[in-house]
């Protein structure tokens, strides 16, 4: 039958990779009076209601993917190809909310992610002309109907995932 079958895993994952952290930040609700450099007593009477950012090891993101194929070579006419694929991708940047306390509230699925995909194509030569089944005998009409296929292509996918967020104003919060 000249078929073939793949089925693999991929997988990936980063760890520590580096973003800005704002260090002077708000708490939910407690508006520019929360920030903590913002704050009476502080070392020269130093307030600011600016950021004052940080570069961290705090981004994570993973992948993980299930692949699948199935193909058959050009056999009596007829070739055949086929892919699944079953993906997941997580990241922990996926939100902008940057208070400490609430970091893991920004671990969603990254986006643009499509957890099913499935591709399918064919080729079919059409059994007439020289050297086929039908018209077969030269002539006119074998001639112009000879060495003629019929191709397609098929691309079906999950959508994408939506994001929901929350300006950090709505949240009573600076940054």
């Amino acid at each position: 039958y000249n078929i073939t079958a793949q089925i693999g895993y991929v997988g990936n994952r980063q760890r520590n990779m580096v973003r800005n952290q704002n260090l002077n930040y708000s708490q939910m609700g407690g508006g520019n009076a929360s920030l903590p450099f913002n704050q009476p007593g502080l070392a020269g009477g130093f307030r600011t209601t600016a950021a004052i950012n940080a570069v961290r090891p705090l981004g994570r993101d993973q992948h993980d993917s299930l692949q699948v194929s199935l193909n058959r070579r050009l056999t009596d006419g007829l070739a055949l190809t086929s892919a699944y694929t079953y993906a997941r991708g997580i990241d922990w940047w996926a939100g902008g909310i940057l208070i400490p306390e609430y970091w893991g509230l920004n671990k969603g699925t990254q986006g643009g992610n499509t957890p099913h995909k499935f591709d399918m194509s064919f080729i079919y030569e059409l059994p007439f002309g020289p050297g086929k089944k039908f018209l077969n005998q030269g002539g006119p009409l074998g001639h112009l109907l000879g060495n003629w296929q019929l191709n397609s292509y098929l691309t079906a996918y999950s959508g994408t995932p939506f994001s929901i967020s929350a300006s950090n104003a709505s949240l009573g919060a600076n940054s």
